[in-house]
């Protein structure tokens, strides 16, 4: 596997980490809990703002790769990793529940996919 391989790799790999953290904290709360309790909402809106980030890197240092793989998914992530972190738009607890339980799950599933596929690629 090429440098660059290894390096995405990783960071598919980061992305599954966070995107598993996301659906812990999904798990063990639920809509009411996030829009009750602040702690869940900002535990929640945390592993998904670094969920984010990690989609952003992927973007920016694979370009090429990324718009062959669903690059509306990891412009999306990025954008509300923004959203969270510098507070532009105000972001409803139950919107948030429902990305993080739907969408990046979803992201998370084919990254194992796309990650695999580099493993495999590089195998003699």
């Amino acid at each position: 596997m090429s440098r660059n391989g290894r390096e995405l790799e990783g960071l598919l790999s980061d992305l599954i980490v966070w995107g598993e953290k996301v659906a812990r904290v999904v798990a063990a709360t639920s809509r009411v809990d996030i829009l009750k309790d602040e702690m869940a909402e900002h535990a929640l809106s945390r592993v998904v703002e670094v969920f984010g980030d990690l989609a952003g890197r992927i973007q920016r240092d694979f370009p090429d790769w990324c718009a062959d793989h669903s690059p509306t998914d990891f412009s999306d992530a990025y954008r509300l990793r923004n959203k969270l972190a510098h507070g532009y738009d105000t972001i409803w607890p139950n919107l948030l529940f429902e990305i993080a339980e739907h969408d990046v799950a979803s992201l998370v599933e084919r990254a194992k996919v796309w990650r695999e596929e580099l493993v495999t690629d590089a195998r003699p």
